[in-house]
């Protein structure tokens, strides 16, 4: 209990030689590069004009090798901008329960492999079937569902790319890059 106490305070507040508690303050900047950065991937996506990556593979037969890194790459950027400006806890206070099961956020990655929107709905049904949501694992499920749907757009704009594909399967690869990215952060943090 202690050192879980000691790992909650040290996310939250920082404690002067005075033992004065001041809140800790988020860094900022980098929000805004990650948002730069995605702003930039987005606007790769809309302007590329490159050949098909998986013809073959109906999902997702529109979808090209840029395309296919820009969502990942952009899900690494998110979940590293979240970690970074904490604005979700350390990962590993996330990735295991009080109990030392495997966590929501880490199952949920585990169905986002097969996909984000069916790993987002169980976590809202979840979260009100039980009435707990953490606030970790909504702003990632959050951050990725709006990633997402901005490349769906920005898929619209695309002369190759079809944005009903890049709606239904794009947020898989987001999600698993943004834990990714989340965990990387976190070791550095």
């Amino acid at each position: 209990f202690a050192v879980r106490y000691e790992e909650v305070l040290k996310q939250t507040a920082t404690v002067s030689r005075y033992g004065d508690v001041a809140p800790a303050r988020p860094n900022a900047a980098a929000l805004w590069v990650a948002a730069i950065i995605s702003g930039l991937m987005l606007f790769y996506v809309a302007v590329t004009r490159e050949q098909p990556f998986a013809e073959n593979l109906t999902p997702v037969s529109s979808w090209t090798f840029g395309l296919i890194m820009m969502l990942f790459i952009n899900g690494v950027v998110a979940g590293a901008a979240i970690a970074i400006t904490q604005t979700v806890d350390r990962w590993t206070s996330v990735a295991q329960g009080s109990s030392g099961r495997i966590s929501p956020a880490a199952s949920l990655g585990l169905v986002a492999v097969a996909s984000f929107w069916a790993s987002a709905f169980l976590y809202v049904f979840l979260g009100l079937m039980q009435k707990s949501f953490t606030y970790s694992v909504s702003r990632a499920v959050t951050t990725a569902g709006v990633l997402t749907i901005s490349y769906a757009i920005m898929s619209y704009f695309s002369p190759g790319i079809s944005w009903e594909q890049s709606l239904m399967w794009g947020g898989n690869l987001l999600y698993i890059g943004l834990l990714c990215g989340w965990m990387v952060a976190d070791a550095f943090r």
